[in-house]
């Protein structure tokens, strides 16, 4: 079921469009509007970059990407020498 999209996954044209019918309301915009418009454009941008790189690895390895890291075995460290000597007597 599709529901409301979030706000940071709308396309940049329907940015644009809501941006457009806001500044005919209210007038000239300022610097700082402009900026963060083309910034939340930039961030759409890269957040869709991003998940093709991701899908594009997922695919040609068919696995989860990064690999899950293995958990560190423990190794006997050389103060765990005479512990066991003692325990051995």
């Amino acid at each position: 079921m599709k529901g409301i999209p979030h706000p940071s996954h709308r396309t940049s044209q329907q940015a644009k469009e809501d941006e457009l019918m806001n500044s005919e309301q209210n007038g000239p915009r300022s610097l700082r509007e402009i900026e963060q418009e083309v910034e939340e454009e930039g961030r759409e941008w890269m957040r869709q970059r991003l998940q093709q790189k991701l899908q594009e690895q997922a695919d040609r390895y068919g696995r989860v990407f990064p690999p899950q890291p293995v958990p560190p075995v423990a190794q006997p460290g050389p103060n765990d020498a005479p512990a066991r000597r003692r325990r051995g007597r």
